[in-house]
């Protein structure tokens, strides 16, 4: 690591800018080599910009020299290997055991992972997209920011798992555990997590525009201002789930549970709620704008200031 010299301001009166992150972002990705990498930190530091403590943990990301990266990632000694940012893309990892370890950054693009055993292991920033992933064990693992994209992974196992960031678009990861899982902020546009236990999952503003969620377990699961736009939630259960600023609209709702369920300001133009159990949940604010309410359960509803210009019930304004 380079040797850092140049004073900075104290600690007590400093806050690294958030803007920084993008560097190590864009050196995992390989977007900028690691000298560029050090140059921008080293500058930064000499600036006054990063405090000597801030540029020395953004330094550690650097990759080793080719042999010893070489070396690292030629290591069998299962399972608690450091193969951060090695290339394993299209290898065959059938029922390999890594368990804690640190996977940071690592190309397991196109790779073949059934039955792998990644509990806990540390997988942030790694590229996973079109890998095989059939009753892959990563529960508890950290998957922040991970590449998923297409992935084929049913009966997976994320339980407890963080997804932070991470973009699962397309995946297929129906019949999976998820339980406790946080996806605050991910993008799973078009997966399908039809007939997965998502039980207490963490959807905090992530982007599940057009998923399939069909016979999907999401009960005490948070949506939360999340994207649920055109979203088949066909007979999902969602009972007393907070969907709060969550965006339903085209979403197919038809005989969900969402018996004392928060849609406090929701949006749900246009969804179909075909005889869907909506029992004391709450709606005020929420927009029903030519949603299907047909057969829809609303006893003990809370409609205060929900624009009801719906079709097909009683509480709809003809």
């Amino acid at each position: 690591m380079p040797i850092l010299t140049h004073p900075v301001v104290a600690d007590g009166t400093y806050n690294m800018p958030g803007w920084v992150a993008h560097l190590k972002n864009w050196q995992a990705q390989g977007s900028i080599t690691n000298s560029e990498y050090t140059r921008a930190i080293e500058y930064l530091f000499s600036q006054g910009i990063l405090q000597r403590y801030s540029a020395e943990e953004l330094l550690e990301v650097v990759q080793p020299e080719s042999a010893d990266m070489e070396e690292k990632c030629a290591d069998r000694d299962f399972p608690l290997v450091d193969w951060s940012y090695c290339d394993f893309s299209g290898a065959n990892l059938n029922h390999a055991n890594l368990h804690d370890s640190n996977l940071t950054g690592t190309n397991f693009s196109h790779a073949v992972l059934d039955r792998a055993y990644l509990y806990h292991a540390l997988l942030a920033n790694a590229s996973l997209q079109n890998a095989q992933m059939i009753d892959t064990q990563l529960a508890r693992a950290n998957l922040s920011d991970a590449n998923l994209t297409n992935v084929n992974g049913e009966f997976v196992n994320l339980n407890a798992a963080i997804l932070v960031g991470a973009d699962l678009s397309g995946a297929n990861m129906k019949h999976g555990e998820f339980m406790t899982a946080t996806f605050a902020n991910a993008k799973l546009s078009g997966i399908d997590l039809s007939y997965t236990d998502m039980t207490d999952a963490d959807f905090d503003g992530a982007d599940l525009l057009g998923a399939d969620l069909s016979e999907a377990l999401l009960k005490g699961a948070t949506l939360r201002n999340a994207n649920l736009s055109h979203a088949n939630l066909h007979d999902a259960d969602l009972n007393g789930d907070d969907l709060t600023g969550a965006d339903l609209s085209g979403s197919s709702l038809q005989n969900m549970g969402l018996g004392f369920a928060v849609l406090e300001n929701a949006n749900l133009s246009g969804a179909n709620l075909n005889h869907a159990d909506l029992g004391s949940a709450d709606l005020r604010g929420a927009n029903l704008t030519s949603a299907d309410l047909t057969g829809a359960d609303l006893s003990g509803a809370d409609l205060a200031g929900a624009d009801l210009h719906c079709t097909g019930n009683l509480v709809c304004i003809k």
